[in-house]
C-alpha cells in the first residue's frame, strides 16, 4: 500500500521538465479524460465501473511516464556524450603529464612547446565541460 501512495505522489510530480517546464500531470490528464468522456457522450467513471477506471489509471500514468521520458531522454544523452568527452579529455591529460614527467621530452623545445599549449587547452576544455555538466 505504501508503494502504490508513494508511486502516486511521484506521478503528481511527473511532467515537470528542466528549466522550470512544466508538461501534463496526472491529475491534469485524468481531468482530460473526464472531458473527453463527457464529449463523446460517455458517462462520468464510477465506483462500479473501476475495471473501466483502474485501465483508464493505468493508460494515464502510462502517458504520465511517457511524457517525462520524452523530457528526460536529450537530458541525458547530452550527459553522457559530455561525460565521454571528459574521459577521454582526462585520458589526454595524463598521457600529456605522463610525457611531461620525462626530463628527456625538454629536448625537443618545439614539440615541447606544442604539447604545453595543447595541455593549456586541455585544461580550459576541461573546466568548461564540468562546468557544462554541473549545471
Amino acid at each position: 500500500m505504501a508503494k502504490k501512495k508513494e508511486e502516486s505522489e511521484e506521478l503528481k510530480f511527473i511532467g515537470r521538465g528542466a528549466e522550470g517546464q512544466r508538461g501534463r500531470g496526472v491529475e491534469e490528464l485524468r481531468g482530460r479524460g473526464a472531458e473527453e468522456r463527457r464529449s463523446r457522450g460517455e458517462p462520468p467513471s464510477t465506483s462500479n465501473n473501476s475495471l473501466l477506471s483502474e485501465k483508464e489509471r493505468k493508460r494515464l500514468e502510462a502517458e504520465a511516464r511517457q511524457q517525462l521520458f520524452k523530457i528526460i531522454k536529450p537530458q541525458k544523452e547530452k550527459l553522457e556524450k559530455i561525460e565521454k568527452s571528459i574521459e577521454s579529455m582526462e585520458q589526454r591529460k595524463e598521457d600529456i603529464e605522463a610525457l611531461m614527467a620525462d626530463p628527456d621530452f625538454y629536448k625537443n623545445g618545439d614539440e615541447a612547446k606544442r604539447v604545453s599549449h595543447e595541455y593549456g587547452d586541455l585544461k580550459m576544455k576541461l573546466e568548461d565541460s564540468y562546468l557544462t555538466w554541473e549545471s
